[in-house]
C-alpha cells in the first residue's frame, strides 16, 4: 500500500499532455466496424465536401495529463502540474482552471509559442469521439525534473509528444535511483515503432502502465492469444501492474500474481473524452490510499461512468466522497479471473 506522504510537498506530479478542448457535436454516421491489428475499429463519417451544420459547440481544459492531474486532486491527492505551454496569456489561463482544483502550478511554464495546443473533439452519435489534436512546440528543456522529484512522493507521465520526450531520460535517471513511484499512460506518439524503445527503457521503471485494448496491442506487437496473454506480456516489459480499459467491456487488470476484471455501470454517455484519463487518475488515487487493486478498479469504473456524462474530462469528474457514496449504492462486479 502507498500512502499519501508527508515527507513530500505533493503526492504526485503529473507531467506532459495540456490543450484546449473544443467540442463539436454534428451530424454524423458511424461507419460498420472493421479490424485493426486484430480488433474492431469504427469510424466516424461526414460527407465529404459538404457543409455539416453544428448542433453544440463546448470548450474546456484538456490533455492527458491534465485531465488526470484534476481527477488525482479531486480524489483527494495533493498534485502538482509540469508543463511549458503557449505564451504567458496562455499561461495564465491555464493555471487559472489549476488552482481551480487545487493544483499547484509551480513546473508551468511560458513557452514560446502564441497559442497553446488545441485538440477538436468530433462528438458521435453515440457519444464516442475522434480526436483532432495539435500539439505545440515547446522547450520543454526549463523543466526541471531533479526539483520536481526533491518535492514529490511519485510522477505521473502522460501525453509525451516530440517536445516533452526529452524529459524521460532525466525521469528515467531519477527513477533508478530514488525508488519512487511512476506512473504511464503512453501516447500514440511513443507507441509509433520507432520510438517504442525508449519507452519500453521507460517501463522498467514503472509501478502501474495504463492503456486501452488497441495501445496495449500495439505495444507488443500485436502477439497476443488472449486478454490474459496480453497482460502478460505488457507485463514482461518492466511494469509492477498492467491496467487495460476495455470500453464497453470494463478494464482488466495484472500484478504479476493474480488477474482481475472488472465490469461497467450502464450511464447516458454524452462524450467519452477523458474517460480513460479519469479512469487511471481514480486507480492510481485509490491505489496509493488503500493498496487494494480490486476497490482500485472499482472505484475507477465508477468515476468514469460519470465522467462519460458531460462534456470534457474534468467537469463532470467526481469528489472522492462522492465515489464513496456511489460505491455503496452500486452494484458492480470486480474480482479475480
Amino acid at each position: 500500500m502507498m500512502k499519501q506522504s508527508k515527507k513530500y510537498k505533493y503526492d504526485i506530479i503529473a507531467v506532459g499532455g495540456i490543450v484546449r478542448d473544443m467540442f463539436v457535436v454534428a451530424p454524423a454516421t458511424i461507419l460498420p466496424a472493421k479490424k485493426i491489428f486484430g480488433e474492431k475499429q469504427n469510424y466516424l463519417a461526414y460527407p465529404y465536401g459538404d457543409k455539416i451544420p453544428v448542433t453544440e459547440v463546448h470548450y474546456d481544459l484538456g490533455g492527458e495529463a491534465c485531465n488526470a492531474a484534476v481527477g488525482m486532486s479531486k480524489c483527494g491527492l495533493k498534485v502538482a502540474f509540469g508543463a511549458v505551454i503557449g505564451n504567458k496569456v496562455s499561461r495564465e489561463q491555464a493555471t487559472k482552471v489549476l488552482k481551480k482544483y487545487g493544483i499547484n502550478d509551480r513546473y508551468v511554464y511560458n513557452g514560446t509559442q502564441q497559442e497553446r495546443g488545441f485538440s477538436l473533439v468530433m462528438v458521435g452519435p453515440d457519444g464516442d469521439r475522434t480526436i483532432f489534436v495539435y500539439r505545440e512546440k515547446n522547450d520543454y528543456r526549463k523543466i526541471d525534473v531533479e526539483d520536481m522529484m526533491k518535492h514529490s512522493a511519485s510522477m505521473f507521465v502522460a501525453g509525451i509528444d516530440k517536445s516533452s520526450d526529452f524529459l524521460l531520460p532525466a525521469i528515467i535517471d531519477h527513477m533508478c535511483c530514488n525508488g519512487k513511484s511512476l506512473y504511464v499512460n503512453p501516447s500514440s506518439y511513443q507507441l509509433r515503432k520507432k520510438n517504442r524503445k525508449k519507452l519500453h527503457e521507460l517501463l522498467q521503471y514503472t509501478d502501474i502502465v495504463c492503456l486501452n485494448l488497441i495501445e496495449a496491442a500495439t505495444l507488443i506487437g500485436h502477439n497476443h492469444t488472449s486478454l490474459k496473454h496480453l497482460l502478460e506480456q505488457v507485463k514482461s516489459l518492466g511494469p509492477k501492474i498492467v491496467v487495460i480499459t476495455l470500453g464497453n467491456e470494463g478494464s482488466v487488470c495484472f500484478d504479476g500474481n493474480s488477474f482481475y476484471k472488472a465490469g461497467i455501470i450502464k450511464t447516458k454517455r454524452v462524450d467519452s473524452t477523458g474517460a480513460g484519463d479519469c479512469f487511471f487518475a481514480t486507480f492510481i488515487a485509490t491505489y496509493r490510499k488503500t493498496g487494494d487493486i480490486q476497490m482500485a478498479l472499482r472505484y475507477a469504473t465508477i468515476n468514469a461512468s460519470y465522467v462519460v456524462t458531460g462534456y470534457g474530462g474534468q467537469k463532470p469528474l467526481l469528489s472522492w466522497s462522492q465515489i464513496v457514496d456511489k460505491s455503496k449504492k452500486l452494484r458492480l462486479k470486480v474480482g479475480k479471473i
